[in-house]
């Protein structure tokens, strides 16, 4: 989105889900994407009354997260279920999978479910306590949070993420002043040779009043590109 020259400005989606469960990464994608230039439309919101859209899109995403919220819920009691009946879903080191028949059908299959079984790593896996490997995870997050080159990376990632930049428009709009002073120039060469140059004159004054105006937009781009650094 960001990359410029595009061959495209709008971003369509079906609905506001499709985008992100979570509303706060919804604004920040549509205020990026507003910054470069980039419309994002969805299909199930109108497009022709912005009060009324922005309205809508505040109902559905609140709606979303409580979907997303409600789905991961169900999960997790899903999964503790399994868990209780003695099933899992995942292997820790020292133990394998083995799919273990339930005596259910379901779509015309039989269901399955997993339960672990001890591996060659299993000796290795027991002699290690779990309040030691729990330990061990945590002085390598610890490490990796103080070191200065983890930091270095996260804030790079995060400026490159959230960094505003008009470099295109910049250069953009330097050579449209370039323009406009070549054609104030050449008026004024006009108005030297006439008798009454006011109507040309004046015309000079609203190219200044132009690349005045350009000016200015360029230098609000640089200080909003210098405060985004």
């Amino acid at each position: 989105m960001r990359q410029r020259p595009r061959p495209w400005t709008s971003v369509l989606l079906l609905d506001t889900s499709r985008l992100a469960r979570k509303p706060i990464i919804a604004v920040l994608f549509e205020r990026d994407a507003e910054r470069n230039g980039v419309r994002v439309i969805y299909k199930s919101i109108p497009d022709d009354d912005p009060i009324t859209g922005q309205l809508i899109k505040s109902v559905f995403r609140a709606l979303d997260e409580y979907h997303s919220l409600i789905s991961k819920a169900k999960g997790l009691a899903g999964m503790a279920e399994n868990v209780r009946q003695g099933f899992r879903a995942g292997a820790p080191r020292g133990y394998r999978l083995v799919s273990v028949r339930t005596g259910a059908v379901r779509d015309g299959s039989e269901v399955l479910k997993s339960k672990l079984e001890p591996d060659a790593y299993a000796p290795l896996a027991r002699n290690m306590p779990v309040a030691k490997v729990e330990s061990i995870v945590v002085e390598t997050v610890a490490t990796d949070l103080a070191s200065s080159a983890w930091a270095a990376e996260a804030l790079k990632a995060t400026q490159a993420m959230f960094a505003v930049s008009h470099a295109d428009e910049i250069a953009a709009a330097k050579a449209q002043i370039a323009a406009l002073e070549a054609r104030a120039s050449r008026m004024v060469d006009v108005a030297a040779g006439l008798e009454s140059p006011a109507p040309v004159l004046r015309r000079i004054d609203e190219i200044e009043r132009e690349r005045v105006a350009v000016e200015q937009r360029i230098v609000a781009w640089e200080l909003e590109d210098e405060g985004s650094r």
